[in-house]
């Protein structure tokens, strides 16, 4: 069983919150200021190397936007796990090969579909 939070760790994670935010933005401002110091991106090379300019400034996006959408999970799984210490009282299921339907429906019956693929009908 997890101990109680106290005010203290909500600012903490508060804290956390803010600097996961300004490391983002720090990320973005740093890409923008090397790739598009007018505003504007024009690429250091011309033809296909643009290309992969450009995968390059949107990977460097990229992973830091995933690393601040982690961080701002961890972040809220603390705060819901402080208010709700225990197990979710029920879990959404989704549509798994468990609950698909794997016979036909009463009343169709499979045919085979010319693309190789099985369908019902009535």
């Amino acid at each position: 069983m997890q101990s109680a939070r106290t005010a203290a760790d909500t600012e903490a994670d508060l804290r956390q919150l803010h600097q996961v935010i300004t490391d983002l933005l720090t990320v973005c401002a740093s890409v923008a200021a090397q790739h598009a110091p007018n505003g504007t991106w024009t690429p250091a090379a011309s033809g296909t190397a643009a290309f992969t300019e450009a995968a390059s400034v949107i990977e460097t996006l990229s992973r830091s936007l995933n690393q601040t959408r982690r961080d701002l999970r961890k972040i809220s799984t603390r705060a819901r796990r402080s208010v709700y210490p225990g197990p979710p009282p029920f879990r959404l299921e989704g549509r798994s090969a468990a609950t698909r339907r794997t016979t036909p429906a009463e009343g169709t019956r499979a045919t085979a579909d010319p693309a190789g693929e099985d369908r019902e009908r009535p």
